[in-house]
């Protein structure tokens, strides 16, 4: 069970760190949002969808990193 912990940490602590590095990519923000939802002006509406990506990067990163550690933790027998 450990091994799955320390397995599914890394795989969303990587991907957030993709995810934080391309937040500019338009194949990116497609993926995300379908086009024509916002009513917002382009430069608004590109600034909020960068923005909601980095605070879903974040929120996964640690997540992967707390399951991360969790599966070090009980590998090791601390918990």
């Amino acid at each position: 069970m450990s091994i799955i912990l320390i397995v599914i940490g890394g795989i969303l602590t990587c991907l957030s760190w993709w995810l934080l590095f391309h937040l500019s990519d338009e194949k990116i923000h497609r993926l995300i949002y379908p086009r024509g939802i916002a009513p917002m002006s382009k430069e608004s509406s590109e600034a909020y969808q960068e923005i909601n990506l980095a605070l879903i990067a974040i929120v996964v990163m640690i997540m992967g990193t707390m399951l991360l550690i969790g599966g070090i933790a009980k590998l090791m027998g601390w918990l």
